[in-house]
């Protein structure tokens, strides 16, 4: 019986070792970018509950580029028009941003994994956005990296304001993140802002802005995560019998990919909710 026991201690140990707490995540700016491209070989608008535009203070041609406004132009590599890259770097291969004519695709613009800014002057800035709008009312953790995307060598740049905030339509929203970074700092910074409450219909905007008159050659590399505490299925910050309910109607699902996981259950991003997430189920068992 003791040998038993001990043999059960060691398995389920063992699948505790295996199943780290992966956060239940609502949504992946890069892997929502890649899923929404593998559908149809474009990234629209709207999909995964993503939007890429820009935030102006622009106050010429009448104040018609005050706020925030959805990028209308979608540039491909396949289409040969040109695009406002740094000579001799390979570009993405689809890029939101200004532009629409022959000189190609402009800033304020937003790739897989980056964004570029742009100012005119001081008090005229173009802050590149993209912007998540939430369907479900919770607590969320938003994470993940920003930092320049080509080192000062190959490439230098002005200094660059990243922010976070909750419903923001102009510059000055007030923002619940924010990382200054000079021109000179090649470090990919890792944010974390824990235990947001949102509400559906929210949006959640991550925002590249200049911070002075300059952005040239600001590429700025940056991934967003929104997501929830592990074990916490309805993100009401307790894990309990209502997130026991949402687990075990994922019981022994498979498929389960990046955006959704089998609606957070696959904790060990495995791909189906086994035993192992059953082990980290417990391991957060009434936090």
């Amino acid at each position: 019986m003791r040998e038993t026991i001990i043999v059960i201690c060691f398995v389920i140990s063992g699948l505790l070792m295996q199943g780290e707490a992966n956060a239940q995540v609502f949504a992946d700016s890069v892997a929502d970018w890649q899923a929404a491209e593998a559908n149809d070989g474009i990234v629209s608008q709207g999909e995964y509950n993503w939007e890429y535009g820009y935030i102006s203070n622009f106050t010429g041609a009448g104040g018609i580029y005050f706020g925030w406004h959805q990028n209308f132009f979608y540039w491909e590599i396949s289409s040969g028009i040109g695009i406002f890259w740094p000579a001799g770097e390979v570009p993405p291969d689809i890029v939101w941003g200004e532009g629409g004519d022959t000189t190609g695709c402009k800033p304020p613009m937003s790739w897989m994994d980056g964004g570029y800014a742009w100012a005119g002057s001081d008090t005229d800035k173009w802050a590149a956005v993209r912007r998540w709008t939430s369907d479900y009312t919770g607590l969320i953790k938003i994470s993940g990296k920003i930092g320049r995307y080509f080192d000062t060598s190959v490439v230098m740049g002005w200094d660059i304001d990243f922010s976070v905030a909750i419903n923001a339509d102009t510059l000055s929203a007030p923002v619940i993140y924010t990382k200054h970074i000079t021109w000179n700092d090649t470090t990919q910074y890792t944010y974390l802002i824990d235990k947001i409450p949102i509400e559906t219909g929210d949006t959640v905007s991550f925002i590249i802005n200049a911070t002075s008159w300059n952005a040239n050659n600001s590429y700025m590399k940056m991934t967003a995560t929104i997501s929830c505490p592990a074990g916490d299925l309805n993100c009401d910050d307790n894990v309990n019998m209502l997130d026991y309910s949402l687990f075990t109607s994922k019981w022994l699902q498979t498929g389960c990919v990046a955006g959704d996981w089998c609606g957070g259950a696959d904790f060990d991003h495995s791909s189906e909710v086994n035993y192992v997430d059953l082990a980290v189920f417990v391991l957060h068992w009434l936090e």
